[in-house]
């Protein structure tokens, strides 16, 4: 059995500026473009913690709190915040930061799932998380609570969708 893993392992920053080509006519950030951008993060975070590729599986709620103008850094930070058997889950935390803006502006935060694959695309085991902090531990304890709901939601989903 493989050793559990402190989610520090994980921990994946990555920064990008806002440029014309990553904005809408009102030179405000696409919503996509940030979807995009936070799921790579996660994709890192996940690769560190497992060594092998893991697929996106779900976004559990997004809400875009601010507007990320043109020319805004915007810093993703992604972390597991708990890990099962083949699934996990990543926490992505959206910081924008310009010359209007100091200190950094915490913008948004989704949770994302992701299940690892082996070369041949079959789920595969992974090692589990050992938080080491209080706020990690919460997170590892929520991150249970939102699995429930995510797995019952898709139960009632693929329910109604065979009416």
């Amino acid at each position: 059995m493989v050793e559990p893993l402190p989610p520090s392992v994980s921990k994946t920053t990555v920064t990008h500026i806002v440029m014309m080509d990553d904005c809408n006519h009102t030179h405000v950030l696409f919503g996509g473009r940030l979807m995009a951008w936070m799921d790579e993060a996660c994709a890192i975070a996940t690769y560190k913690h497992t060594g092998m590729v893991c697929a996106t599986v779900s976004l559990q709620h997004m809400n875009f709190n601010r507007r990320i103008k043109i020319g805004s850094i915007v810093t993703i930070e992604a972390q597991l915040t708990r890990s099962f058997n083949t699934s996990m889950e990543v926490i992505a935390e959206v910081w924008q930061e310009s010359k209007h803006l100091n200190p950094r502006l915490k913008v948004n935060e989704a949770y994302f799932t992701f299940v690892a694959m082996d070369k041949d695309g079959h789920k595969h085991k992974i090692p589990h998380i050992l938080p080491q902090s209080k706020a990690e531990q919460l997170r590892y304890d929520m991150a249970l609570e939102r699995r429930k709901i995510g797995l019952k939601s898709r139960k009632l989903t693929s329910t109604s969708s065979e009416h």
